[in-house]
């Protein structure tokens, strides 16, 4: 008919669908918070600071106004360096998409070699869940770990308490 929202799964429109699923929603707003604080306050940080004029010799900043802005636009190197870095942002991300593509690519043909270049490739991401893993493992260390180290510190405990190896603190069974 004419007028009707295009269906969707279950007969209900948009707002039908958020009604639906209202419940969900908590369950994603800490994470939604926690991205909205670390991409947010940052972008607000820097449009207010940029309305202030600082200094390397005064600490305290003045309030310019528009005057960043002014001196900004009608600098003469402005348009070089902004098409400078539209170059550049561009060019290097077309050459990593284009470098990526051509990887994918070789790595999916049937070459001498490829299973040990996939890993080669994938090392990076691997070793970053490693190190992680152990700075945890040093972090809970039941001797000399830095959980304990604090926690002596503040008086809460006088033995060191055995994270890892007890069952209680660990995940294992």
């Amino acid at each position: 008919m004419i007028g009707d929202s295009a269906p969707t799964r279950g007969g209900l429109g948009g707002w039908g669908l958020v009604w639906k699923n209202r419940w969900d929603y908590p369950y994603v707003l800490p994470a939604v918070l926690a991205v909205a604080l670390v991409m947010l306050y940052p972008l607000v940080q820097v449009i207010y600071l940029s309305f202030f004029r600082t200094s390397l010799y005064s600490p305290i900043p003045r309030f310019d106004g528009l005057g960043n802005y002014v001196r900004l636009l009608t600098s003469d190197k402005f348009w070089t360096v902004l098409t400078n870095t539209l170059e550049w942002t561009v060019g290097a991300t077309a050459l990593a998409f284009l470098w990526g593509l051509v990887a994918a690519l070789v790595l999916n043909q049937e070459i001498p070699g490829r299973t040990a270049l996939r890993n080669v490739l994938l090392l990076p991401y691997v070793i970053s869940y490693v190190v992680a893993g152990y700075l945890w493992v040093w972090i809970f260390h039941g001797e000399f770990g830095l959980a304990n180290s604090l926690l002596r510190q503040a008086g809460l405990i006088e033995q060191p308490v055995q994270f890892l190896r007890t069952r209680g603190w660990s995940c294992t069974r």
